[in-house]
């Protein structure tokens, strides 16, 4: 009897071992645009025993609309974030599945420089950018800082897209601090969108 409690207990493990998820990825940067100072990342997510329900959720921490990929997830797909502001900046794509959040990847790029007559490169949108504590059990402190006066659109977003909280900093510079509370939401994970006049950052949030 012990040898076939630990005969099944061998395979039982090596079924959880089989079964865990695991993506890969890629992301490239297109040549800048020099109409728009613009241009895409584009790239593939690889997956091996992804979930069965859900989304996958493709974003850029340079900005760009996220990408939502509907099951069933089979192989692997290809993927095109259009419209990114091209500043030279150090970039990663992150790919997540809503029904599995501890299986995510991440890649890095670099964006193209400036290339429009108009164009000035920046490395970076918002200052001492923080969310935490991340994960949180439903209660996040978001700060940073704006420099440049500006109005201000911040968002959370869920795996949908769907917004949940909502602000709008008109013309707003100087030090923001507050807390975003998701306690009437469901557990999940959720996608800080700041969007200034030229420039967009998004964070990933999980509720637990």
């Amino acid at each position: 009897m012990k040898k076939i409690s630990t005969l099944l207990s061998s395979v039982f493990i090596a079924q959880l071992m089989v079964a865990q998820c695991v993506m890969t990825g890629s992301a490239t940067a297109g040549p800048c645009v020099s109409t728009t100072n613009t241009y895409s990342v584009f790239g593939f997510v690889g997956y091996v025993n992804p979930p069965t329900t859900g989304t996958l959720l493709i974003t850029s921490s340079c900005g760009g609309t996220p990408v939502i990929l509907m099951p069933p997830f089979s192989g692997s797909s290809s993927f095109s974030i259009p419209g990114l502001p091209a500043n030279g900046a150090n970039c990663t794509v992150m790919f997540s599945f809503s029904d599995l959040p501890t299986c995510i990847y991440t890649a890095m790029y670099t964006a193209p420089a400036a290339c429009g007559a108009t164009g000035v490169a920046e490395n970076t949108f918002l200052t001492n950018l923080s969310i935490a504590p991340n994960p949180s059990t439903g209660s996040f402190n978001l700060t940073f800082d704006q420099t440049q006066v500006q109005t201000i659109s911040i968002e959370v977003v869920d795996v949908l897209g769907r917004v949940v909280l909502s602000q709008t900093l008109p013309k707003f510079s100087g030090i923001y601090d507050k807390k975003l509370d998701l306690t009437t939401y469901n557990k999940g994970v959720y996608f800080v969108r700041i969007t200034g006049e030229k420039n967009t950052e998004i964070r990933k949030i999980i509720y637990y």
